[in-house]
């Protein structure tokens, strides 16, 4: 080996808009690699050629991406970085060459494509690629458990500074402490990639971890990207009673199944409370029974309510998820959807919710009940860049439905427009009536009918501050 090839360095790409998420897939091949790591997150084409010294002379390009727009956007970067290097590998990993690696691979900017955890597999590939050995073009493995992986930092990240935002505080970060989920929902990929195995950090090492970033980037929020922070209430009973023993002062939010917050007593949430627990993501799905019975949510319509009303008993604000057009999904269910979005509303007047559409996704459990029904698989991996959960792509849902959910998430987005701080007072109803009739006045040519509007959102804005002072 020459020198030159020696301490040539290993790029790894993540393209397209991570909406302030820290590139953890990226961070974890760094940590399990003896190599030079440049990471470039968020990449584009410019920001490839600044670097073109560095992709001259690479080892090779790693390129994690998931189904939807970030493919186009990883296509973009790869066929620049082609145009600087031709010889480089260029290996892709993540969601979605992980579900078509085949299909994957037929693209001429794809060299090789790792199936699953990319950690050791990764590290393999670069050792071989360094002794000038070949490589497989589709690499899989056995599941290894996520505690065997190194805990990472983030001291290879150029300008953190770019990844803390005002999310559950003013100064969040992501961490991504956990890996696959054991429960087995019909129209979830996870455990197409991972097999209903699940494993995790320790919560010693991941409370180190937050310590460590309070004191260098002065951070006093953590949002869990788990898919499921939430597996039973051992470890996030844990990870509570471990940032109060360490008087550690921070705002968290996490994932959460239904049945796991139902379980919780009442003790169990006050810890949770107590220790900063503020906001979960909770995958209700459907208002119907049937539905959730067909995508084996195993919980009930009864059960979303409940997880509902203790978050709000408890000061933490529940964040419902739902999904519309699951095959064979009657107008009857969807209505029961409907109705269980305005009772949620009513109900628990600090939830927020959110609607978006069916996705078929390959090896999931209804993804031939899909095809059955007319979905047209996208024949190219370029293809799948237009598949995203915002726009429908199943044939049975209609026109009309898609005006009725967009027009639905319309008002839901204005209602999550500002934050009361999870007090315990709805101003849903004020925000709806102020957002939207703001939007109008464009409209609106009659000086009397603007003024009342206006003074109506004045009132409003007044009330809003007053209560999350």
């Amino acid at each position: 080996m020459t020198a030159v090839e020696q301490f040539k360095k290993v790029v790894l790409v993540r393209a397209g808009n991570s909406g302030g998420s820290l590139p953890h897939a990226l961070l974890s091949l760094a940590a399990n690699l003896d190599d030079e790591v440049l990471i470039l997150d968020e990449a584009t084409p410019n920001l490839v050629l600044k670097h073109k010294d560095t992709i001259k002379n690479a080892l090779c390009i790693g390129i994690s991406t998931i189904t939807g727009t970030f493919i186009k956007d990883s296509l973009e970067v790869a066929r620049t970085i082609r145009l600087i290097n031709p010889d480089v590998p260029l290996i892709w990993g993540g969601w979605h060459p992980s579900l078509k690696p085949e299909q994957t691979l037929e693209n001429k900017y794809v060299d090789a494509v790792v199936v699953g955890q990319g950690e050791y597999v990764f590290r393999n590939v670069v050792e071989r690629l360094k002794n000038g050995d070949k490589i497989d073009t589709i690499i899989t493995h056995e599941y290894i458990d996520k505690s065997k992986f190194p805990i990472y930092n983030f001291d290879s990240i150029r300008n953190m500074e770019r990844y803390i935002i005002p999310y559950i505080s003013p100064r969040t970060i992501s961490l991504y402490t956990t890996q696959g989920c054991p429960f087995g929902c019909a129209f979830c990929a996870i455990n197409s990639v991972y097999g209903r195995r699940y494993s995790y950090w320790p919560i010693e090492g991941v409370i180190n971890l937050i310590s460590q970033s309070i004191s260098k980037y002065a951070i006093n929020g953590i949002h869990f990207e788990d898919d499921n922070f939430f597996i039973g209430k051992d470890r996030p009973l844990e990870f509570a009673d471990g940032l109060l023993k360490r008087n550690i002062e921070i705002n968290w939010s996490a994932d959460a199944r239904v049945d796991t917050l139902c379980n919780l007593e009442p003790e169990e949430w006050q810890m949770l409370d107590k220790s900063g627990f503020k906001w979960v993501l909770i995958g209700a799905e459907s208002g119907s029974q049937i539905t959730l019975d067909k995508l084996n949510k195993r919980i009930t319509r009864e059960e979303i309510l409940e997880a509902g009303n203790l978050c709000y008993k408890h000061n933490i604000t529940p964040c419902f998820s739902m999904m519309i057009g699951v095959p064979g999904e009657t107008a009857e269910d969807i209505e029961e959807t409907f109705k269980l979005i305005d009772a949620l509303e009513k109900n628990v007047p600090t939830s927020e919710l959110f609607l978006s559409f069916y996705m078929p996704y390959p090896g999931t459990s209804l993804y031939s009940l899909s095809l059955e029904m007319g979905f047209k698989e996208p024949e190219s991996l370029s293809a799948w860049s237009e598949c995203y959960l915002s726009t429908p792509n199943a044939p049975w849902i209609s026109k009309d439905l898609i005006k009725r959910v967009r027009k639905y998430n319309r008002r839901l987005s204005a209602n999550r427009d500002i934050s009361l701080k999870h007090k315990k007072r709805s101003i849903s109803t004020y925000i709806y009536k102020s957002h939207y009739p703001l939007l109008l006045l464009r409209f609106i040519k009659t000086k009397d009918k603007k003024k009342t509007l206006l003074k109506h959102f004045k009132t409003w804005l007044n009330l809003s501050k007053n209560i999350s002072a």
